[in-house]
């Protein structure tokens, strides 16, 4: 895939993130053809770029704690933690990232006690604690890079 894409590329791209709108309203917003955004979205697909996915509003559902950790892992442990980490129920997204630090993951729960269990289990499981705990007391923005 190439990292420049055509205007009409963008521009597309920008109306699908900002919206769940259909082709047509884009289409009618943007002046491109349905036919030639629907090829596009095809080609896009095809291409990985486009993927879809539900977002969730998890405290609709009743999960009202989010929480993110940081976490430094020694080397002959981080696979496992990382399979565990992904392979868990609570934990929503998981990266490996640096300056010191080895992962930092995002898990979600119904309350904070509920989180407080889940981080003493992972301390249970594998000795290590917890570098940095980040409790999410709000959403203020999410999915919002824009293209152009």
């Amino acid at each position: 895939m190439s990292g420049a894409r055509s205007i009409i590329d963008r521009r597309f791209l920008k109306e699908l993130r900002q919206d769940r709108r259909s082709i047509s309203a884009i289409s009618k917003k943007i002046n491109v053809p349905k036919s030639t955004l629907f090829d596009k979205m095809n080609r896009l697909e095809k291409e990985g770029v486009i993927e879809h996915r539900t977002l969730l509003d998890f405290s609709r559902l009743g999960f009202n704690a989010k929480i993110k950790v940081a976490l430094r892992v020694p080397i002959p442990q981080r696979k496992d933690v990382g399979k565990w980490l992904c392979e868990h129920e609570h934990v929503n997204s998981v990266y490996k990232i640096n300056h010191g630090y080895d992962f930092l993951f995002e898990a979600i729960f119904k309350d904070q006690k509920e989180a407080s269990d889940f981080l003493k289990l992972f301390e249970a499981e594998f000795q290590i604690k917890p570098n940095h705990v980040f409790h999410v007391i709000e959403d203020l923005q999410k999915e919002t890079f824009h293209l152009l």
